[in-house]
């Protein structure tokens, strides 16, 4: 079993290689690190995905996430992701870009039920 020390020394290491990869300290992440029990699963899967990205490079996984962002209308994440994209070669057209595929996923998602539901009545 990991001691508490052990523990500690791991959610700062994490903490620290979150910040050397964005130049901040994700507030999420942050915040999460309080509760162990939910920051060390938490970081796993968002590094795994988010900073080592296996089959995306990091300029198509910024780009994801800049849709993803868009299209749930995260404005903390647009915070993160925007920059970031930038920072690893993505151009504002490229961004722009990002923004209007999800945008209009979450145009149509909304579209795609609505118009269902009217098609059932009929």
């Amino acid at each position: 079993m990991v001691g508490a020390e052990e523990m500690r020394q791991e959610i700062e290491r994490r903490l620290h290689k979150q910040e050397g990869f964005y130049g901040f300290q994700p507030f999420l992440a942050q915040f999460l690190s309080e509760y162990p029990d939910l920051f060390l699963p938490y970081t796993e899967l968002s590094g795994r995905l988010l900073l080592e990205p296996r089959h995306l490079s990091l300029k198509e996984m910024e780009l994801a996430s800049v849709a993803a962002s868009a299209a749930l209308g995260s404005e903390h994440c647009l915070n993160v992701h925007i920059p970031q994209a930038r920072k690893v070669g993505a151009s504002k057209e490229e961004i722009v870009e990002a923004v209007m595929v999800g945008c209009l996923m979450a145009m149509t998602k909304g579209q795609s039920i609505a118009f269902r539901k009217l098609s059932e009545l009929e």
